[in-house]
This record gives structure tokens, C-alpha cells and sequence, in this order.
């Protein structure tokens, strides 16, 4: 009974030694790949936790997955590009990831803006409370244009907000996912 019992355990080792992908091989690389894309998305669920459900701000960061604040705004910010408000100078056209921290109810759907004036001609999109974070915006775009020669164009959001503003989701067409 010992030896059956030996050689089943040697048999087990061996068999989970082969599940267990080496570095280098093709498996773990996807293994380290699935790994690195989980720490990214954490990274917005770690900011997410850290700063609490609700604390009544608007939140850009310069990188994917909530990497590089850029600010965090309780109020509407009219231009990123200048210098006042919470964004500011460097800010404008820089946002890769936002987070909607924004209380519940009333306006609780961040606005954010092609353009300086939160000018909604030139496209806008709308983060909902609901939706919390978009960790990577080079998969969303504005609003259509619908005005002067660019009518109907539609601009990528990755690196391209100049303002937001709160509203309601009745005030919206257009959402980021």
C-alpha cells in the first residue's frame, strides 16, 4: 500500500509540474500578459477604494488605468488650459482615463469636452455616476461635430478634453465606456 501511494504522489507531482508554466514559454507570457492587464484595470478599482465610492469629484488621469492624476474637481472647469480650477495648463488635451466620483442623484454625469467653454458643437461625452471609472479612452470618441467644416466628425476623447462640466443624464447623447 505504501509503494501505490508513493507512485500516485509522484505521478500527481509530475503532472502538476507540467500545468506549471515556465518563464519564458509562450504560456506564461500569455499568463503575465493576463496578469499585467488585471493590475492595470486594478489600479482604477485601487484608486477607486482609496478615494471612496462618492467624495463629489470629477477625476482625469494622464495615463491608461488610472495612472498620473491630472486633478480631481467638486465644480465644473470651463478650460483645463488655464490656470484656475483644478485642472490646469498642462491638463488640456492629456486625459487617457476618468473617474466619476460625483454624488448620486441630480447631476451626477460628468460632461467633458472637445473644446474649451464646454461647447457641445464640437463634441462632448458623458461619464455616468453608475459607470465609475473609463480606464482607457483611446476606445471612445465625442460627440459628432455639428457645426462649420468638420460637421459630423467624430474626434477620438484619448488626449483631447479641454473642459467639464456636471450634468444629467437627460442631458446626454453621447456616453464613454
Amino acid at each position: 500500500m505504501p509503494r501505490i501511494r508513493s507512485a500516485l504522489a509522484a505521478v500527481g507531482l509530475a503532472a502538476a509540474s507540467l500545468a506549471i508554466p515556465l518563464a519564458g514559454t509562450p504560456a506564461a507570457a500569455e499568463s503575465e500578459s493576463e496578469s499585467e492587464s488585471a493590475t492595470m484595470l486594478w489600479n482604477c478599482r485601487a484608486v477607486r477604494e482609496q478615494v471612496g465610492l462618492e467624495d463629489g469629484r470629477a477625476r482625469a488621469f494622464d495615463g491608461k488605468d488610472c495612472h498620473t492624476p491630472l486633478g480631481a474637481d467638486e465644480g465644473n472647469d470651463y478650460d483645463w488650459g488655464d490656470s484656475t480650477g483644478q485642472f490646469q495648463k498642462g491638463d488640456t488635451n492629456a486625459a487617457s482615463s476618468l473617474m466619476n466620483n460625483g454624488y448620486s442623484g441630480g447631476r451626477d454625469v460628468i460632461a467633458f469636452y472637445d473644446i474649451t467653454a464646454w461647447d457641445y458643437r464640437y463634441g462632448y461625452s458623458c461619464l455616468a455616476h453608475d459607470e465609475l471609472f473609463a480606464d482607457d479612452l483611446s476606445d471612445n470618441k465625442f460627440s459628432k461635430i455639428t457645426t462649420g467644416p468638420y460637421t459630423g466628425k467624430q474626434n477620438p476623447m484619448d488626449n483631447r478634453i479641454s473642459s467639464h462640466r456636471w450634468v444629467t443624464r437627460d442631458d446626454c447623447n453621447t456616453f464613454v465606456t
